[in-house]
C-alpha cells in the first residue's frame, strides 16, 4: 500500500517569543493562534479545530472542515509505528470522518480560545501581515488548502510543522516555518539542502521534493511534497545501503584524524560553546580524543545529520527520509549509523541516556562494520560521534528544554569518561 508520509512531529513559538518548555497542548493553542490571527482577529480557517488524539496532551491540531483531511491527517501521523498504534490511529480516522469530534467539546478548539493565547503577542510586522498561513499556502499552492499542526516535546529546535490537504483530503505539501532563530536557520539550511540535492542521484533514497521557500510575517516558511512510502519499517539492509549512499554525498576521503579538517572544525565548535561544567568536561574529553588522533585513519563523508526512526519510512525497495535540516559534508562515516541507533534505544527501546551512550560505545565495531570502519578506530568514531552530538546540544541549548537528552553533563559526559578510563569491549550488547 501506498500512502504519504509526515516529516516528523512540529515545533513552535511566536516570533520573538520562546516558550521551549510549554506543554503540548498549550504549544498547539499558542500555534494555532499565530498562524492564523490577523489584525481583525482569529481568521475563519483557524475558528474551528480538534486536538487529537487527546486533549490533556494532543499532537496535532486538525481541521474539524472538511472532515476527510482531518481523518487522513490522523491516518499520516507517526508512518513508523507499529501495528497497534497504526491500527489506533486508523480508529481514530474513522471516528473523525464520522463526526466525532463535534460530540466531544474538550477536544475543539475554537477561535476564541485560540484568540485569548494570542492576545498582545500577534506579530504582524513583515510580509503577508494580514494573510493568514492557508490564505499564503493557498496562494502558493493554486487551490484552498487544508492543513493540520503537529507538536512535539519540548526542544530548542522546536516549530511548527504543518501538513496541507485539499477539500478532498488528498495530501498536498508539508511546510516548516522557522520562528525562532535556531528554528529559522534550520529551515532555511533545510531548504538550501534540498535544492541543491535536487538533482544528485540516490538510488536507495526517496527525499522531499522543495516547492517554495518564503518570507512570512518576519519567519522562514519552506513548503515540501509530501514523501511517498509503503506501510512498515525499512530493513536493515535498506537502510545500511541508504546510508552509504548518503555518506558518498560529494566523494569521501581517507585522513588521519589528527590532522584532518573534521577535528579542526569539531575543535572550532568546541570553543564556541557557551561555558559551564558540561562544556568544560566534554572539551577535556575532545582533547583526550585528540591525544589519541595519532593512531586512527578515517574516512569523512556527508550525513543527513538527524537520521532516526521517525525521521524514515520504508519506500517501496528504497528508504523515504526527510528532516534534511542537519546535513553537512565531511563528517566520519557512520555517523548516521550511530544516531540512528543511539536514538532507536533511547526513544523507541526506552532505554536510559547513560545506558544507550555505554551500549553504542559497546556496539561501535559492529554497527560500523558495514561503513568500512577498522574494528581498531570504531570506538574512536564513536566517541566522535557523542562529542559531535554534545557540541550540537551545547550550542542549541538543548539543556533548556528539560529533554531526556538535552543535560550531556548527566549522560554524554560520563559515558565518554568511562570509555576513556579503560578498555571497552566492542560488540553486540
Amino acid at each position: 500500500m501506498t500512502d504519504v508520509t509526515s516529516p516528523g512531529a512540529g515545533q513552535g513559538g511566536p516570533p520573538g517569543v520562546s516558550f521551549p518548555r510549554v506543554g503540548r497542548r498549550a504549544y498547539l493553542e499558542e500555534t494555532v493562534a499565530h498562524l492564523f490571527v490577523t489584525s481583525s482577529g482569529i481568521s475563519v480557517a483557524g475558528r474551528s479545530m480538534a486536538l487529537l488524539p487527546t486533549a490533556s496532551n494532543p499532537s496535532l491540531a486538525v481541521p474539524r472542515r472538511p472532515r476527510r483531511a482531518a481523518a487522513t491527517a490522523v491516518r499520516l501521523y507517526k508512518s513508523s509505528a507499529g501495528r497497534g498504534t497504526r491500527l489506533g490511529l486508523e480508529v481514530l480516522a474513522a471516528g473523525l470522518q464520522l463526526g466525532a469530534v463535534d460530540l466531544l467539546p474538550r477536544l475543539r478548539l475554537d477561535g476564541a480560545a485560540a484568540r485569548s493565547g494570542a492576545a498582545g503577542q500577534a506579530d504582524l510586522t513583515g510580509g503577508g501581515a494580514d494573510v493568514d498561513i492557508v490564505e499564503l499556502l493557498s496562494a502558493h499552492l493554486g487551490q484552498e488548502v487544508h492543513i493540520a499542526v503537529y507538536s512535539s516535546a519540548p526542544r530548542a529546535n522546536r516549530k511548527p510543522v504543518l501538513h496541507v490537504f485539499d477539500r478532498l483530503g488528498r495530501p498536498l505539501a508539508y511546510v516548516k516555518i522557522g520562528n525562532t532563530r535556531l528554528s529559522s536557520q534550520l529551515v532555511v539550511r533545510e531548504g538550501e539542502t534540498l535544492a541543491s540535492l535536487r538533482h544528485v542521484s540516490l538510488p536507495h533514497v526517496v527525499m522531499p521534493e522543495l516547492i517554495v521557500m518564503d518570507r512570512w510575517r518576519d519567519m522562514d516558511v519552506m513548503v515540501v511534497e509530501p514523501v511517498r512510502f509503503s506501510s512498515g519499517r525499512p530493513s536493515e539492509a535498506t537502510l545500511v545501503e541508504a546510508m552509504r549512499e548518503v555518506a558518498q554525498i560529494g566523494g569521501v576521503a581517507s585522513h588521519e584524524l589528527a590532522v584532518s579538517p573534521y577535528l579542526a572544525e569539531l575543535r572550532a565548535r568546541m570553543a564556541a560553546v557557551p561555558t559551564g561544567d558540561a562544556a568544560t568536561a566534554l572539551a577535556h574529553q575532545l582533547d583526550q580524543l585528540g591525544g589519541l588522533a595519532s593512531r586512527v585513519v578515517v574516512s569523512l563523508g556527508s550525513w543527513h545529520g538527524d537520521w532516526t526512526p521517525w525521521n524514515c519510512s520504508r519506500a517501496g525497495r528504497r528508504v523515504g527520509l526527510w528532516d534534511w535540516e542537519r546535513f553537512v559534508a565531511g563528517v566520519p562515516v557512520g555517523f548516521d549509523r550511530l544516531h540512528y541507533a543511539l536514538q532507536d534505544r533511547v526513544v523507541r527501546r526506552k532505554e536510559t541516556a547513560p545506558s544507550a551512550a555505554s551500549a553504542l560505545l559497546r556496539d561501535a565495531g559492529p554497527l560500523l562494520d558495514p561503513f568500512g570502519v577498522r574494528r581498531d578506530d570504531a570506538l574512536t568514531v564513536a566517541r566522535l560521534y557523542l562529542v559531535e552530538l554534545g557540541v550540537r546540544y551545547l550550542l542549541d541549548r538543548q539543556d533548556r528544554t528539560g529533554g531526556p537528552l538535552g543535560d550531556v553533563g548527566a549522560w554524554l559526559v560520563p559515558a565518554l569518561r568511562e570509555s576513556m578510563e579503560g578498555p571497552v569491549r566492542t560488540g553486540p550488547s
